[in-house]
């Protein structure tokens, strides 16, 4: 079974949390992600800082952002803009790579004495900025980032961000604590860094004659230019996404467009289905594959195939990968079921099935309100499925929980 977490063994790199109580006024932060530069292979964000309620001194911090595999990879410090100096060494990062989801660190080292730092105040301050590449297969150019609260995931790792103070005892007067903060999130969820734009004419034109063809975004991300063949370049604006116009159609072969705000190459999107395939041990399935123009070759089995459906009959869970003669490629996992299963993370978001020849047991959260996609998880065995005291499925995700028996 493909896990779609990444180590929950993520810990404090070379950070030690000293703890304190006492009358403090109440200091909370806001931690952001800003998309700052969109191009054809990558994008670049800022994570940034503010405090709300009240202005402290930023201690030890670690900022987990996490993004799906599938959309984004390679992650690195483009710029380090605060708490890398003075009283802070410089931030460094860790990066665990998983099957579905990966998560970056950036580590905030504090080293300052009696308290002394940087402020974190009403006023948003820059951390980093930090650059992706967009993977190949992520036709769409779309992204999703996200920090994950505290107690929001039992075997993800959280973010955590400390205030230093000085100690307000006489014994011991240099010394400086932290205390944990508690703040909020705002994540990017569905930043796309292409814009997308379809062409709609009417069914039937005879060669050499005019239509009105439509033009509109498909994405939300403007200004999008596209260009009718033949025809000047047309803009579609967030005060005008759908433009039409007249176009010729010559010689019968109808319309295509081109070009986009930055001149990339968008590929096929190719959909596999069904979207979370489960088998039982010694059957198999057929996958389909939509949205190339060219031929399929399915890579990952035996040998490769080729065609829109193929069948396969991995023995146990298995990936494989679908790719276009004409560009755009998908991957997937087919999952086999083992005698039992008992469930070993938390789905947040997007889709998941699991599957047991006899009994499924599971103490594992589904959904989370805050992130979107919703989950969507199937729990499926052949005898008893037993939800254990923990397991909880947000009102926002979709649970289903089945008998089904293996041949």
């Amino acid at each position: 079974m493909k896990s779609p977490v990444i180590g929950s063994g993520l810990i404090f790199v070379g950070i030690v949390l000293f703890y304190a109580t006492g009358a403090f006024a109440q200091t909370s932060f806001k931690l952001r992600l800003v998309p700052k530069v969109i191009a054809c292979d990558s994008a670049i964000v800022s994570v940034e800082i503010q405090a709300p309620d009240s202005a402290f001194v930023m201690g030890n911090a670690n900022l987990r952002i996490f993004y799906k595999s599938a959309q984004l990879a390679n992650p690195s410090i483009k710029s380090r803009n605060n708490f890398s100096s003075g009283d802070y060494f410089s931030i460094t990062s860790l990066t665990d790579v998983g099957a579905d989801t990966s998560v970056f660190t950036l580590n905030i080292l504090y080293r300052g004495e009696q308290g002394s730092g940087t402020t974190v105040g009403a006023s948003w301050i820059s951390v980093a900025d930090v650059k992706f590449a967009l993977t190949e297969t992520n036709t769409s150019k779309c992204y999703d980032l996200f920090f994950l609260p505290i107690g929001a995931s039992r075997s993800l790792p959280n973010t955590v961000i400390t205030r230093a103070y000085a100690s307000p005892t006489v014994e011991e007067p240099g010394r400086t604590l932290t205390e944990e903060v508690n703040g909020t999130f705002t994540n990017i969820t569905n930043q796309c860094s292409l814009p997308i734009v379809a062409i709609a004419k009417a069914p039937t034109i005879n060669a050499g004659e005019m239509a009105i063809l439509t033009l509109s975004s498909q994405n939300g991300v403007f200004p999008a230019t596209g260009t009718i063949t033949g025809e000047a370049p047309i803009q579609l604006t967030r005060a005008e996404p759908i433009k039409m116009v007249s176009g010729r159609n010559s010689g019968g072969k109808g319309w295509s467009i081109s070009g986009d705000t930055q001149n990339c190459t968008i590929s096929n999107v190719i959909t596999i289905t069904p979207e979370t395939p489960a088998i039982c041990p010694g059957t198999s399935i057929t996958m389909s594959a939509s949205g190339c123009t060219g031929t399929l070759t399915w890579l990952g089995g035996p040998s490769p195939q080729t065609g829109s459906s193929v069948s396969f009959s991995p023995a146990v869970t298995t990936s494989y990968s679908a790719n276009c003669s004409t560009g755009g490629s998908g991957t997937f996992t087919i999952v086999v079921a083992t005698n039992t299963v008992a469930v070993g993370y938390d789905v947040i978001t997007g889709k998941e099935r699991f599957k047991a020849v006899t009994t499924l047991t599971s103490d594992k959260k589904v959904g989370h309100v805050t992130f979107s996609p919703s989950a969507n998880v199937v729990y499926e065995a052949g005898n008893a499925i037993t939800l254990l005291p923990g397991f909880a499925a947000e009102k926002s995700s979709t649970f289903q929980a089945e008998i089904k028996t293996c041949p």
